[in-house]
């Protein structure tokens, strides 16, 4: 089996009108400024120089924000700029990161053409009025829609969920996952619940109207989601965010993070 590397590239926040209570993408991935055609082509650059396997698998991955939501000239030329590498035979395909509603037909089609292989939903719940409460504006039924539309137009279907968000309880997310289930993803990331600085869940946490997760319970559902994904087969990819120069223990300096479940 070949030897896979992904080259991430984040376009935080760009093409999202909707300001969920536990989102601050600029943050939460370490980038500040937006993205450009010549930043995809460096990332790209950088990343192959340092590629000890020259034959492995090389995905390039637009994550954060909801790429497909994104000024669709500047979406062209993002995915044109990565899609020259394909042509040229030196990665192999690309990823995107999007939210259930930013999904349809003519969506689809297109990125077809760019090569696309693997979409990945932001559903982060499948109950309604959790999803309502974090002001997410989308519902449960968007995800199936845009789930069933992905798997019909042959791409590989991720979904990313996420435990201890406010008025979630254990059985809501294991409720979350028997129905994702269902919907047939490849991949799966689960993410506990981390309070972020200039979000409206800080004021929350501050004012003592959300308490995150302790260390031991997201461990214990974490291990649990993760155990069920695996007897359905379908691929977990990623516990918890990556940490960053930022993203990191709260009491550190610099940390953006106010409160969180994992050290």
């Amino acid at each position: 089996m070949k030897k896979q590397y992904v080259i991430p590239i984040f376009v935080p926040h760009l093409g999202c009108v909707n300001e969920c209570t536990f989102c601050n993408q600029r943050k939460i991935s370490g980038q500040m400024k937006n993205v450009t055609v010549q930043d995809v082509k460096n990332t790209i650059e950088s990343y192959l120089d340092c590629l000890k396997d020259k034959n492995a698998y090389k995905e390039v991955a637009f994550f954060g924000g909801s790429f497909t939501g994104i000024d669709v000239e500047l979406q062209n030329q993002l995915l044109g700029a990565a899609y020259e590498y394909i042509q040229a035979k030196k990665i192999d395909g690309i990823r995107i990161s999007t939210r259930p509603d930013y999904i349809d037909k003519q969506t689809l089609k297109r990125l077809k053409k760019f090569k696309v292989k693997t979409i990945e939903l932001g559903v982060q719940s499948t109950n309604d009025y959790i999803l309502s409460k974090c002001k997410r504006g989308h519902t449960y039924q968007d995800v199936k829609k845009a789930s069933h539309l992905i798997r019909w137009f042959g791409f590989t279907l991720g979904h990313q969920m996420m435990v201890g968000l406010p008025e979630s309880t254990r059985l809501d997310e294991l409720n979350t996952a028997r129905e994702l289930a269902k919907l047939k993803p490849k991949i799966m990331r689960i993410y506990p619940v981390l309070v972020i600085r200039g979000t409206q869940l800080e004021q929350e946490y501050r004012n003592g109207e959300f308490e995150p997760l302790e260390l031991n319970q997201a461990v214990e559902i974490c291990k649990e989601l993760s155990q069920f994904f695996e007897r359905k087969r379908i691929k977990v990819i990623r516990i918890g965010l990556q940490s960053t120069d930022t993203i990191i223990h709260p009491e550190k300096a610099g940390s953006e993070v106010i409160a969180r479940s994992i050290s």
